[in-house]
């Protein structure tokens, strides 16, 4: 009933053949934590040659036999891992899966201030601008046009209606809208490398707050912040 030179499989899996780690973390309280609940999975790696696989409780893999002569019943990995659980504790997941995490996180943050427009004042009116590199890109062209057929630009709003506005209105506010843009993806992109650049040896992996950046965003003189990455003209009445 031998299984690997252990007197059998449960033996195997009692040893230290393989090292442990929560597979993923979730948000709970504003920290980021293993991810503990049902069918969450976990890292398993082979100390010997450190290759790793994912199980989770409906794994249908096995421990490999290590000879022809190896007999006794075998179990499933998830099997393996519960018999090696009742003496044994799990780490917690590798840094990389707090990173992609993280990075995930801000990634939705920034997806969330993009899809909520940047508000200019037209009149009494607030009109809401798509901010993607795109839409930027025609609204430009559009200005540019109408300065040189002296008319007022027909611009697409943030739901895709064509809408015309005076070209003044425009004019004094492209250059905050254009900013609000660059300095939203410029702290993305701070943020995302600021947690590439990170190392085990030099944060705790368990708590992570992430900076509201889109409210960081600079806005030239004669403009206010509105609070989700725009600047409003305090110019304009």
């Amino acid at each position: 009933m031998t299984f690997c030179n252990y007197n059998d499989i449960y033996d195997f899996c009692r040893s230290q053949e393989y090292e442990y780690r929560y597979g993923s973390v979730i948000e709970v309280s504003g920290s980021i934590v293993p991810d503990k609940r049902y069918n969450a999975p976990i890292i398993r790696t082979k100390l010997s040659d450190n290759t790793s696989i994912a199980i989770r409780p409906s794994s249908t893999t096995s421990p490999a036999p290590c000879s022809q002569y190896d007999s006794g019943d075998i179990i499933s990995d998830w099997e393996c891992y519960q018999v090696w659980k009742n003496n044994n504790e799990t780490l917690d997941p590798p840094e990389e899966v707090y990173q992609e995490f993280k990075i995930a996180q801000i990634n939705d943050s920034y997806s969330n201030v993009m899809s909520k427009g940047y508000a200019i004042n037209v009149g009494n009116e607030q009109i809401l601008l798509p901010r993607d590199q795109e839409s930027q890109t025609n609204i430009l062209n559009a200005l540019v046009q109408s300065i040189v057929d002296d008319t007022d630009p027909t611009i697409q709003d943030l739901n895709g209606e064509p809408i015309t506005i005076p070209r003044s209105a425009l004019q004094s506010q492209v250059q905050s809208y254009i900013k609000s843009n660059q300095e939203l993806l410029k702290n993305k992109n701070q943020a995302i490398n600021s947690i590439e650049s990170l190392s085990s040896s030099s944060t705790t992996t368990t708590e992570f707050q992430i900076t509201n950046f889109a409210n960081e965003t600079a806005c030239p003189a004669g403009y206010t912040s509105d609070g989700s990455g725009g600047c409003n003209n305090n110019l304009i009445p």
